[in-house]
């Protein structure tokens, strides 16, 4: 007779290699926490949330140290009206530098960003976002000379060698309503080798008109990540990267953002995400690489739904307002994103990827709308 038998050892060889793989990944975590990469991606996701998919605080605005608001929105925009600019000569000749044809308009963007980005009310409005959670476009003097340059610069803009400019149709305005129907007829139509994707542009003159069709995301319920991130202005200055909206699964569309790659003067060293958690919130912006501008051009009126299987979107982008030229060639470039197949995050939609070397997209396409 047999004594009795030992009990194997709970887990054997597959709980010891699990418990390595466990043990390698949270070292690889730690790696990529305190290299700052993966702060990074949490502030850039942070940054771009879609709506639908964001909690949104109720109760009163505070700033740093958890005090409340100091004033309403309307004194807060009397403020900043009634705030002397700390650069009152660089405003006063803009428009004198703006004609020049030989100007130096990259420096005269810096000095009005780094201008603008100098007010203790600017400072304030980073810390609380109190202009920019009503939906309000950016208020400050500097900016609206920053447009004027932005339209300068885009004057003069000229396509790498070898790019093909593509001339608009002019023609009546679609209905902006999610559905690419026959008003669509006569649009200029790209269809990406490869992709199901395929993009239509035309104008009325005063308006381009964009309308993409893309294969459609999982859905997960009412909370989706589909989007369309439109980029404008990707070839201008060394001083900015690009000027973007989005266009939502769920039909609206975000106020324009601006992609800076300098940094304010006085700046704090650039930070990883644990060291900037210990800065106030009037400074913290600051220790970043890139520095994001909201309110920089109006909403566009925009569009978008599920049809057969494809996730359209459409949008009107005013040309005045988003200083896009008429009779000179522009850039316009889409990244889209959708839903991933769990539902929990979101994936690009190949071809339409964000470059991240360059802040651009890899799907680009050079445009003219006519000069009547």
């Amino acid at each position: 007779m047999s004594g009795p038998r030992r009990a194997p050892r709970p887990g054997g060889w597959f709980g010891r290699f699990l418990a390595l793989l466990l043990v390698e990944a949270a070292i690889l975590l730690a790696v990529l926490w305190w290299s700052g990469w993966l702060p990074e991606q949490f502030e850039s996701a942070r940054r771009h949330t879609h709506p639908a998919a964001k909690r949104v605080a109720s109760g009163p605005l505070r700033a740093p140290g958890g005090r409340h608001t100091p004033e309403p929105l309307d004194r807060f925009l009397a403020r900043i009206a009634a705030e002397p600019s700390p650069c009152p000569e660089l405003l006063a000749g803009v428009e004198r530098r703006v004609a020049d044809p030989h100007a130096d308009l990259d420096a005269l963007f810096s000095a009005l960003q780094r201008c603008k980005w100098r007010r203790p009310s600017y400072a304030q409005e980073k810390a609380t976002h109190t202009i920019f959670a009503s939906g309000r476009l950016d208020p400050w003097p500097e900016e609206r000379a920053i447009r004027r340059v932005i339209g300068a610069m885009a004057a003069r803009a000229t396509p790498p060698e070898g790019r093909k400019v593509h001339v608009v149709p002019l023609g009546r305005p679609p209905r902006i309503d999610g559905v690419l129907g026959d008003e669509w007829r006569g649009a200029l139509v790209f269809a990406p080798e490869g992709s199901r994707g395929r993009v239509l542009v035309m104008s009325d003159g005063a308006r381009l008109f964009l309308g993409i069709a893309v294969p459609a995301g999982a859905s997960s319920g009412r909370r989706t990540y589909d989007s369309a991130r439109v980029l404008l202005h990707t070839h201008l200055s060394p001083a900015f990267a690009n000027e973007y909206f989005f266009i939502y699964g769920s039909g609206g569309a975000s106020r324009g953002f601006r992609t800076s790659l300098i940094r304010p003067l006085g700046a704090p060293p650039l930070q990883d995400m644990r060291t900037r958690a210990g800065l106030p919130a009037s400074v913290r912006w600051m220790a970043f690489e890139t520095i994001y501008d909201d309110g920089v051009f109006p909403i566009p009126r925009a569009a978008s739904t599920v049809r057969d299987g494809l996730r359209v979107y459409e949008a009107a982008i005013d040309l005045a307002a988003t200083q896009l030229p008429r009779g000179r060639p522009f850039a316009l470039g889409l990244a889209v994103h959708a839903t991933s197949a769990d539902g929990r995050s979101r994936v690009f939609v190949p071809p339409f990827a964000e470059d991240f070397r360059t802040h651009g997209a890899r799907w680009e396409v050079w445009l003219k709308v006519p000069a009547r």
